[in-house]
């Protein structure tokens, strides 16, 4: 197959011109083993120069230059090689597959490309060149295992062109997913403490070990494909200690005796499934016994810190020493790492560049398959980027990430490419130039240490703004989830900060000193507008949507009075406040918490909340004190019984209502008229019910208002 290009060629050039405005593009097809291929290039070059591009049966002489796929006996089956000889581009490969990852790389790598056919490429060539000297012969990818986890990689073309796999093909069980494959009995619980746990499995049990022995046969007939099963407690970290357990090796946080005996078993049984234990949680140690050479092990990176380069850290020798502990019970690790921020999924995040150094090391310690956990049913920020990223990377770690994410933003968003690229690439270099550690759960103060700035943010977005209306309505598709993402970040920076800088409140005039600056109200319009545009349902792993967090933003602050006389004076601790939450000044500082407990909240938890607030000046007359309070029972944040109010010596208590925890997450709002005479000091205690006492409540903003 011949791609001819008319265009006379000195010789002295040193470069070989593939497109001009006076360049005919042919495909010729030589040999009938790559017809398909032949088409597939045809197709995406006539996308590609926008002009209908034919395949021949023969060589032209009128044809100076071609590209030519050749078959290659001496090469791998899997293997390819592109490069420029006689005024020519050839690839060669010995099998279809290897043709069509030849061709791939020609379009996706040498014309910066992307051969989506559920995407289409917005990007416009006028000429390209490459040079005479020009030689590629195809790797073997890093890690033969590789799942970016994005919604993008569920689309079959996507696995096409970057060879990635999808966990249901591959995977009859997994995860901590026992109980959704087979019926958990009580003969299956295990045993914490000398009594039964519904929460973990005991991996001793007899019947658990004949159920999934059921469902193993049953999904080799339904599903033989997916032949990984990974057996893995549940997402707790304690084990089993009854009698069987014990005597297997099981302590209270080992469960990796009995399950990886029982992983064993299993394997031998099933010689032709790969089965997986993990390292993780109780599971972490490796056995005193050799594993079976169907086994292999999924070693998890969840309590190592994101954003940075693990190998030169102080985890680095840790890390090291598990992964060589684990490769000499096993030549299959995988790994299982995490690509976003969990409770929030509209931040950028970016850990691209550090996760690109880590795999590299990974794959020298021995790594052999990639998960690479992003949000597989939503979208998160910059997703379908980072999913080409991962998938590009999983193949080879040491790929140019700036350069990689110029050609994405080219094929996609043409018009905003120069706004978008370096912004993004801004973040990356921010967060990777910066020591502190990220998480992916978590508040927005991580972000602000690590890598988001807020007048970048703000000016990129401006920007973008100008450029929106003359985009195409493709690159308009494309923008609005990017835009959504950037105005949810705009207006958490603005609610987090409060009456700091950047924050939602500035200041006004003497009787109303502060209030919500006008542009919040157009910011929180703009993000509605491109949330609604882009579908747009869910904020975080938990399930938060986007009508919720709407709905608080209008409840709490939109339609809320925000006069309050207590803002920007700093609160004094009487009590002994958590380590993580001792600056008081959070509780007048104009930043208001949402049903989120990580940002904005002041948690107490072993301590019952006492402070005392100094005014400026003394307070007399009528005033309404408000608090918020978070319930969380998820988190075990619970509502205060009262609240315990000192004026001059006189002791108020007023009690939360009885009805007010009827649901399991809510803002409760806490309110009560009071008449001051000659106040100083507002002197608050929290006091918590007596069953949570060693549970927390959090509280956000104190607010002393006067009334009319």
């Amino acid at each position: 197959m011949l791609i001819s290009v008319h265009c006379s060629v000195s010789k002295n050039v040193t470069e070989i011109q593939l497109f001009g405005s006076n360049n005919e593009v042919v495909v010729q097809l030589e040999n009938t083993m790559f017809q398909e291929e032949a088409a597939y290039l045809s197709n995406h070059l006539s996308l590609l120069l926008n002009k209908k591009i034919e395949i021949k049966s023969e060589n032209s002489s009128s044809d100076p230059m071609a590209l030519v796929l050749r078959y290659q006996e001496t090469l791998d089956e899997s293997q390819f090689v592109v490069k420029a000889a006689d005024n020519k581009l050839i690839v060669e490969a010995k099998t279809t597959k290897a043709m069509q990852q030849g061709v791939i790389f020609f379009l996706m790598h040498i014309l910066e490309y992307i051969p989506y056919s559920h995407r289409r490429s917005l990007i416009k060539y006028e000429s390209k060149t490459i040079p005479k000297s020009y030689h590629y012969t195809s790797k073997t990818p890093a890690f033969g295992y590789r799942v970016p986890y994005f919604i993008e990689n569920y689309n079959v073309d996507f696995r096409k062109v970057h060879q990635t796999q999808m966990l249901d093909d591959t995977w009859g069980l997994w995860g901590h997913n026992i109980p959704k494959k087979i019926i958990v009995t009580p003969q299956m619980y295990a045993e914490i403490n000398g009594e039964k746990n519904e929460e973990q499995l005991c991996f001793s049990s007899t019947e658990l070990h004949k159920a999934l022995i059921k469902m193993v046969q049953k999904n080799q007939i339904d599903n033989p494909a997916a032949n990984k099963f990974m057996i893995m407690p549940l997402d707790d970290v304690n084990a089993c200690t009854c009698t069987a357990c014990s005597k297997r090796g099981n302590t209270p946080r080992n469960a990796s005796p009995a399950v990886f005996l029982l992983i064993n078993q299993l394997a031998e049984q099933f010689p032709d499934v790969t089965f997986f234990g993990s390292a993780y949680h109780s599971t972490r140690t490796t056995p005193d016994f050799p594993l079976k050479s169907n086994v292999g092990v999924m070693f998890t990176t969840m309590d190592f810190p994101k954003g940075i380069q693990l190998q030169n850290s102080k985890f680095g020798l840790q890390i090291e020493k598990q992964m060589e502990q684990w490769r000499k019970k096993t030549s299959t690790l995988y790994l299982w790492d995490y690509a976003i921020h969990f409770d929030n999924y509209l931040s950028t995040y970016p850990t691209v560049l550090s996760t690109a150094m880590n795999l590299n090391w990974y794959e020298q310690l021995g790594i052999t398959g990639v998960f690479m956990q992003g949000t597989e049913e939503t979208y998160s920020a910059f997703s379908d980027l980072k999913a080409f990223l991962f998938a590009e990377l999983l193949k080879n770690p040491k790929s140019d990430v700036r350069h990689l994410t110029g050609i994405f933003f080219g094929n996609f968003y043409p018009k905003s490419k120069d706004m978008l690229q370096p912004y993004y690439i801004r973040c990356e270099e921010r967060a990777l130039n910066s020591a502190f550690p990220l998480d992916i759960y978590g508040g927005w103060q991580q972000h602000f240490k690590k890598y988001l700035d807020a007048a970048d943010l703000f000016s990129v977005l401006n920007k973008l703004e100008g450029e929106y209306a003359l985009c195409s309505e493709e690159e308009k598709q494309n923008l609005n989830p990017i835009l959504a993402a950037l105005y949810f970040q705009k207006l958490e920076i603005q609610r987090t900060q409060g009456i700091r800088e950047f924050g939602l409140l500035e200041k006004h005039t003497s009787d109303k000193p502060w209030r919500l600056k006008p542009a919040v109200k157009e910011d929180f319009r703009q993000w509605q507008k491109y949330r609604k545009l882009a579908k747009l349902e869910l904020l975080n792993e938990s399930g938060m949507e986007t009508t919720t967090y709407d709905n608080q933003w209008q409840q709490l602050l939109l339609d809320k009075n925000l006069t309050n006389i207590l803002l920007g004076i700093p609160p004094q601790f009487q009590n002994q406040p958590d380590e993580d939450y001792a600056d008081a000044a959070m509780l007048t500082d104009g930043a208001v918490g949402f049903s989120d407990y990580f940002n904005n909240w002041v948690i107490s938890t072993q301590n019952a909340m006492h402070i005392k607030i100094p005014l400026k000046e003394k307070a007399t007359g009528k005033y309404t004190l408000e608090m918020n309070f978070l319930q969380d029972k998820r988190h075990r944040i619970y509502l205060p019984k009262r609240i315990s109010l000192n004026l001059n010596g006189i002791s108020h208590e007023i009690s939360i209502p009885a009805d007010a925890d009827h649901k399991p997450q809510k803002v409760y709002r806490f309110k009560h008229d009071v008449v001051l005479e000659d106040i100083d000091t507002l002197d608050i205690a929290i006091n918590k019910t007596a069953e949570f006492t060693k549970f927390a409540t959090a509280c956000d903003e104190i607010r002393l208002i006067p009334k009319p």
